[in-house]
């Protein structure tokens, strides 16, 4: 891969070891937890260690058009302008009984901000989310039931207000899912002192002195802020964070809020750089393996004849449909 971007975040992973499950390549959209040191201001890292796995595969069971919703076992999906609809034309693709992927961020109790979504068939149900109503044997994500009974568990998992990921055999019945295993969703270490970054959405919004992003604590009364103002902080919000760890809660230095419900993504929220590849047309070539229709971009050092094989670039757009990135800029470097 040579690097990939997280949450502002440049990984070289020319080194790293990938551990990806349920995607044959890692691709726009997906999270990922990447271990590795950062420089000071949290913009450069070296990645050891890139892990990824879906957070949610089902069956569609219903599903809102105008609002941009759909319901995959009992959760709650919302997608924005920044979803990326993978192998999908458009979001009127996904009907009920649709069976799909969907990599995305938890946002509330049995709500998941999806980050891409992708078409496929039929598969063993994956889930993830904040665990509730934890008793004996079971516990409920959004509107199911896990069954725990004969699930290997990690340590932590059945504890309430703990994001998991549930894996199961067997497709739910009578709003009963009977889990395989039930992971910590990307478990993150709240040592003294270490140095953590995260990108998620807002909830339990006390103040900004107390909130959680993806079920961790944070402080971030006295950070750097940039994208909006810190009074626009509320839950439902998405911002990258970063600081480091003191008793348990993550002291930020540095917040980036990125967009409050409904208000859409960002112009710049993807971006890949290298060398084109496989160029046919401005609306019909790959960069690093990403297709790319760059006919409506802006061009900067260079202009649209200058698009060719072999010419390093730097690609960024808001949109991605049907795996192919809609480039909002194109700068030749």
């Amino acid at each position: 891969m040579g690097s990939i971007i997280i949450n502002g975040v440049r990984y070289d992973t020319s080194t790293a070891i990938l551990k990806l499950r349920d995607a044959p390549s890692l691709q726009l959209g997906m999270t990922a937890k990447v271990n590795g040191p950062t420089n000071p201001d949290f913009t450069e890292g070296v990645a050891t260690q890139v892990e990824s796995a879906v957070d949610l595969r089902g069956v569609i069971t219903s599903r809102d058009l105008a609002g941009g919703s759909f319901v995959i076992l009992g959760t709650n999906v919302i997608t924005d302008t920044s979803t990326v609809w993978g192998n999908i034309s458009a979001p009127s693709a996904l009907a009920p009984g649709v069976a799909v992927k969907v990599w995305g961020l938890p946002a509330g109790l049995g709500v998941l901000r999806a980050t891409r979504v992708e078409q496929h068939s039929l598969e063993t149900p994956i889930l993830s989310g904040t665990v509730q109503n934890v008793a004996p044997g079971r516990f409920t994500i959004g509107g199911l039931t896990i069954d725990t009974r004969a699930a290997t568990t990690e340590a932590g998992a059945l504890t309430s207000g703990v994001n998991v990921r549930v894996r199961a055999d067997a497709q739910p019945s009578s709003g009963l899912l009977k889990a395989k295993s039930v992971e910590v969703w990307y478990p993150l270490s709240l040592t003294n002192g270490a140095r953590r970054q995260l990108g998620g959405v807002v909830t339990d919004y006390a103040g900004a002195n107390f909130f959680r992003v993806l079920g961790i604590p944070v402080d971030a009364s006295s950070a750097k802020v940039s994208g909006g103002p810190l009074s626009s902080l509320g839950n439902g919000v998405e911002v990258d964070v970063a600081g480091t760890v003191s008793n348990g809660i993550l002291l930020v230095t540095k917040i980036k809020v990125k967009k409050a419900p409904g208000s859409g993504g960002n112009s710049d929220a993807f971006q890949v750089i290298g060398s084109i590849g496989a160029f046919k047309s401005s609306s019909d070539f790959k960069v690093k393996g990403q297709a790319v229709d760059a006919t409506q971009a802006e061009f900067t050092n260079g202009t649209e004849a200058n698009l060719s094989n072999g010419t390093k670039v730097t690609i960024t757009g808001n949109r991605i449909v049907n795996n192919v990135l809609m480039a909002s800029r194109v700068v030749f470097d």
